[in-house]
């Protein structure tokens, strides 16, 4: 890593316990508990939420990281039998399809493919079938899936374990970047394994969006294995952090049967009238999320829940 990118790295710290926003730095902070998605009994997650630029992160932490990676190897293995829904490969292929829909819009040259918590490796699957040279990286990787696919390389590890030598054309986060103890040290990491005019590709849930909102204590994204909650102009600020100065965004969520609009025009009198009916007893809270969701809708990309995003670095020449 070079010496300036050090620099850039220093300028956040990722820590939790930490009493001001992580990324403003804002002291007008709320503590909230919800209900944990991820989880088979019922139990909380501790989010900390800044006032001021609505990004949040988990503080005290449900899980360590190797409960972490036991929470996947398990969910992989169970592939939505008895467990959420997304773990289901039949799913996660179709996921992979249109993630790969999205790459394949860019104006990407090369093959070489550094795809970051590669999960089952269907993503990987998708792209070395499309034509791509695919390196796997996961400390959950299924290797038994991709054993026999020669342009394949599956690493059981992480970015730490790849050469740093070793550059790449495209690097995948797909819903990565949520996981990882420090976001910024893995997207310098990442940048440095690209190729000249290389794109980083990432994806994760949206935290400022109407869904999440609706939805009240209950919501997929608050989840154990989620340290920290972006949406899309904390991603971009992360990223500028980084280097990178050119975005493209997905103009829609990569999840099959989604439909949808990036823009969210508020919450209709009708919607607050249908709450008070169904719960009287509770106007304060009503009248508040209701003043939410008007805000809402000045958010960037409030009606999408899951946004990916592409990011190169200018040009240096």
């Amino acid at each position: 890593m070079s010496v300036l990118m050090r620099e850039i790295v220093s300028t956040i710290q990722f820590k939790p316990q930490d009493r001001k926003c992580l990324v403003c730095g804002s002291d007008n902070l709320t503590m909230l508990q919800r209900i944990a998605a991820d989880s088979s009994a019922q139990c909380f997650v501790n989010i900390v939420e800044c006032n001021d630029c609505i990004f949040a992160w988990q503080y005290p932490l449900g899980r360590t990281e190797e409960e972490s990676v036991q929470h996947f190897n398990t969910s992989y293995e169970d592939a939505g039998k008895t467990r959420t829904d997304y773990f289901n490969p039949d799913r996660k292929r179709k996921i992979a399809e249109l993630e790969f829909e999205f790459l394949s819009k860019l104006p990407a040259k090369g093959n070489q493919l550094l795809d970051l918590g590669a999960g089952a490796g269907l993503f990987a699957e998708v792209a070395a079938e499309k034509g791509y040279e695919v390196t796997a990286v996961d400390p959950a990787i299924q290797k038994d899936r991709i054993l026999n696919i020669p342009t394949i390389e599956a690493i059981e590890g992480t970015i730490r374990d790849i050469s740093d030598t070793e550059k790449f054309d495209i690097v995948t986060l797909w819903d990565v970047i949520e996981h990882i103890p420090d976001p910024l040290e893995l997207l310098s990491d990442a940048s440095s394994h690209l190729k000249k005019d290389g794109w980083l590709i990432l994806e994760t849930g949206n935290y400022k969006s109407k869904d999440r909102l609706l939805c009240g204590n209950r919501h997929w994204m608050y989840a154990l294995d989620h340290r920290w909650y972006f949406a899309p102009e904390s991603i971009v600020y992360l990223l500028k952090e980084t280097g990178f100065s050119e975005f493209i965004f997905s103009e829609k969520a990569l999840r099959p049967g989604w439909s949808g609009t990036v823009k969210y025009a508020g919450p209709s009198r009708f919607h607050l009238l249908k709450s008070i009916v169904r719960d009287p007893l509770h106007l304060a809270n009503h009248f508040y999320n209701h003043s939410r969701l008007i805000k809402a809708k000045d958010w960037s990309m409030p009606g999408i829940g899951i946004f990916a995003v592409a990011a190169r670095m200018p040009n240096q020449d």
